[in-house]
């Protein structure tokens, strides 16, 4: 794992609050990421309210910074990952093979890795 993930623990729990109180975002993510409502709610559910993603500074970063509309490049890979790993997900498959092949496609623990180092 990234070195600094335990360091930054507490404030990816705090980013994730904020994240999880937003009001509006919804519909701002979609419009920004050019995908439907339902996909940004589902992403937001899953990322956000999911045991299995650990609390993680950038992911919540991403999502706030596309929702001021200040959203980098790498932010909207965060989406389509998550998007394209979900999908996977709801046709059955585990956490792991589903987030490899969404690497596939959008590569965003690569963009990630090269900003903060780890791995």
């Amino acid at each position: 794992m990234i070195n600094f993930l335990e360091r930054d623990k507490p404030r990816a729990e705090a980013l994730y609050d904020t994240v999880r109180n937003l009001q509006g975002d919804i519909g701002i993510i979609a419009e920004a990421a050019d995908i439907f409502p339902y996909e940004a709610a589902d992403i937001k559910d899953y990322v956000f309210s999911n045991s299995e993603h650990w609390p993680f500074a950038p992911q919540a970063e991403a999502w706030l910074w596309i929702y001021d509309g200040d959203g980098t490049p790498e932010d909207f890979v965060f989406i389509e990952h998550e998007r394209v790993e979900l999908s996977y997900r709801q046709d059955g498959m585990d956490y792991a093979s589903a987030h490899e092949l969404a690497n596939e496609d959008a590569n965003w623990e690569e963009l990630i890795y090269k900003k903060y180092g780890g791995k």
